[in-house]
């Protein structure tokens, strides 16, 4: 029995396929302003936790991509100066330098697209309409793979390695990090007291159907009167 795959690394045409992560600030079902920016983008940060199946051998296998990026960049011998002074989109969580972030034990990186919202799959592998879909079921703290798609920015100025969300396939729920509550839960707070307002609608309800029917005198009247018209 073949081994399932866990990830897809494609390093000439520099795009990659995640294991399972979990997201973060999630923007797919609408942009969403970026960080330190007025810009707006679809998007979400990954998070990869480190020893689960697949990441560690996925975070080392993308730095083939990176060096990709930069050798159809610069060509061969620059890339590897460029290797150099270039930021990577991978980051560390256990780093001293991301410590304040919370995110011990993970790989982190970020990943956006300022020209489209991202192609939603459902595990069928057909597309899914986004429009059909709600904050219950896209949100931050819930599981995907993501299709990725990695570049060099057109500013020389900005020497980073950029990653763009292209798709997303949802795999699992998880515990919602954007602190809000789903339909459910809050559907759910009401439960012990459904039955009292079941009964309460009920009561008020009682007899309506008498005082609704209307006294045919008057209506006569109000017919006669040249000052109504319902004709």
């Amino acid at each position: 029995m073949a081994e399932k795959k866990l990830y897809n690394i494609n390093i000439k045409n520099k795009r990659a396929l995640t294991p399972e992560i979990i997201g973060s600030y999630v923007a797919v079902l609408e942009p969403k302003p970026l960080m330190d920016s007025d810009k707006e983008a679809w998007g979400m940060q990954l998070r990869l936790k480190k020893g689960d199946p697949g990441i560690d051998e996925f975070v080392k296998a993308l730095r083939g991509i990176y060096a990709q990026v930069l050798i159809d960049k610069f060509g061969k011998e620059k890339a590897r100066q460029m290797a150099k002074v270039y930021t990577l989109p991978m980051r560390d969580g256990d780093s001293e330098v991301e410590l304040e972030k919370d995110l011990k034990g993970y790989w982190f990186m970020s990943a956006n697209n300022h020209n489209r919202a991202p192609t939603i799959v459902g595990s069928s592998g057909k597309t899914i309409d986004p429009d059909t879909l709600t904050d219950d079921d896209i949100y931050s703290g819930a599981k995907y793979r993501c299709l990725l798609e990695f570049y060099v920015p057109k500013n020389p100025k900005n020497k980073r390695v950029c990653v763009a969300l292209t798709g997303i396939m949802k795999t699992g729920d998880g515990e919602r990090l954007d602190g809000q509550m789903s339909q459910d839960q809050i559907s759910g707070e009401f439960d012990d007291f459904a039955s009292d307002a079941a009964d309460m609608f009920q009561a008020a309800g009682a007899g309506l159907e008498d005082e609704a029917t209307p006294n045919n005198a008057a209506v006569d009247a109000l017919e006669e009167d040249e000052d109504f018209d319902f004709s």
